[in-house]
């Protein structure tokens, strides 16, 4: 955990730290929006919800070609997995 903040509903959002070779894909984007980075992950109730990586990717980077997207295609699934495995 990089960050974590209470909410006033009782919910916390933590900042989770990517494994190390998942993180990288910022250097293919670029770091104009690395603020991105500690993935946001929403603790409500006792479940943890993220929103779908490649909808956060896409949010963050609006300005992302197609091309430039098809380098880090792999990248939603291994934050999928990334967070699973912190969360199972």
């Amino acid at each position: 955990m990089v960050f974590e903040q209470h909410l006033d509903n009782g919910s916390i959002l933590l900042g989770v730290k990517l494994k190390k070779r998942t993180s990288k894909f910022v250097k293919k984007t670029g770091y104009q929006n690395a603020g991105l980075l500690p993935y946001p992950v929403l603790i409500e109730k006792g479940k943890a919800y993220i929103l779908a990586p490649q909808y956060y990717i896409a949010i963050m980077y609006p300005d992302l070609k197609m091309g430039q997207f098809m380098k880090i295609s792999t990248v939603p699934g291994a934050i999928a997995k990334d967070i699973d495995r912190i969360f199972r």
